[in-house]
């Protein structure tokens, strides 16, 4: 198993992990969440994505590699927070995904790990995530790396 910072010949591997990611998503959401559907064709824009992320300074990609393929990854980012706030940054988890028959092994924890890592050394010191309230295996996991109940987020489609 290999951790490392994601390369510009991962893009295409990292945008197959999301299609896992959100093949996953759409599974325990039951399809109400308006974010899971994705629009067609728009592999070319998250590659540019990915690509700015890569050479980024405040946003980083980490995967696991085992066998020469990829089989999870987390995206994280230093972000700016409000101009009410004191502190002078917060660290974000945007994604993190291990394709399912590799958890259990705790790679998670390792991308956790070279996270918290990353956002030391970039003097982040507050960091959040989102996650969903029907992935309470994630939920479980994320309590016991620490992180807290916060905030609840709600939506309404309107007919």
């Amino acid at each position: 198993m290999k951790i490392r910072k994601a390369t510009k010949k991962d893009i295409s591997e990292i945008i197959n992990l999301l299609k896992e990611y959100e093949k996953y998503m759409y599974k325990i959401d039951n399809s109400k969440n308006p974010w899971i559907k994705r629009k067609k064709n728009i592999d070319k824009r998250i590659e540019k994505d990915i690509l700015q992320v890569i050479k980024s300074k405040n946003d980083e990609i980490v995967v696991v590699e085992i066998d020469k393929s990829l089989v999870g990854f987390i995206w994280f980012s230093k972000e700016k927070p409000n101009w009410i706030h004191k502190i002078k940054s917060t660290g974000k988890i945007n994604y993190m995904f291990v394709l399912p028959k590799f958890r259990g092994k705790g790679i998670s924890s390792k991308l956790k790990n070279e996270t918290f890592k990353w956002f030391k050394k970039n003097q982040v010191k507050w960091i959040g995530l989102n996650v969903h309230n029907n992935n309470p295996k994630s939920h479980k996991i994320y309590k016991k790396w620490g992180f807290e109940d916060y905030e609840i987020e709600m939506w309404n489609e309107l007919k």
